[in-house]
């Protein structure tokens, strides 16, 4: 998981016991019923980790894709701010996104694996294909451009770009690459063990002094 190349202002501010908030001057289009409805989240400068409950529809559609007959399960998105425009295919972006694509089927197959550990199912989708990576006879896709997408969490929304249509930021725009990981662990399970994965990855990044 490449953290030292992580940089950027934050979407959030952190506070004292190490919890990130939400910061309001963050995105200012949202009102505070939106700020105040966003759930606990984690951030390592570049990336934030968001981890919130869904609506009934939304979780009917990520068990059938997933093929999880339970019905209390959470996503953990993973928003990382990029260096290029998203919505523009070229050869920047596209190098862009293939590393972040291998960053993140990375960290998020460390945190299948250990919540696996402790007796509790995760799963996570190929940002390259939209398919889940474990239920391979899944015949549904869940891509950044499903319209559905934008229902993981109120910073980010699609909009239609006459040919296309692609994910936006309130904060970054389209400078913006996804990722989305499943689980039946409770909350607090979840984010202990994120929290976790970043301290260990923040301990390795060279020591930098001005």
């Amino acid at each position: 998981f490449g953290i030292a190349n992580f940089y950027g202002r934050p979407l959030e501010v952190t506070t004292s016991e190490g919890i990130l908030a939400t910061s309001a001057v963050a995105c200012p289009n949202l009102d505070k019923d939106v700020i105040s409805s966003m759930d606990r989240q984690h951030c390592l400068e570049k990336c934030s980790f968001i981890l919130q409950d869904l609506d009934i529809d939304l979780t009917d559609r990520l068990c059938s894709l997933f093929g999880h007959h339970k019905t209390d399960i959470h996503p953990l998105l993973a928003i990382y701010h990029t260096e290029f425009d998203m919505s523009r295919w070229n050869y920047d972006s596209q190098l862009e996104r293939e590393r972040l694509t291998k960053e993140f089927c990375s960290y998020a197959t460390k945190v299948c694996q250990s919540l696996e550990l402790q007796g509790y199912w995760c799963d996570f989708i190929d940002p390259a294909s939209g398919l889940p990576i474990r239920n391979v006879n899944s015949n549904d896709s869940f891509t950044e451009c499903d319209e559905d997408f934008e229902r993981l969490h109120d910073a980010i929304y699609l909009e239609d770009l006459g040919c296309c249509r692609a994910l936006k930021h309130c904060q970054w725009g389209f400078h913006i690459f996804t990722g989305l990981i499943v689980s039946d662990a409770p909350h607090q399970v979840i984010e202990k063990l994120t929290q976790t994965l970043l301290n260990q990855a923040t301990s390795l990044m060279p020591k930098m002094y001005f």
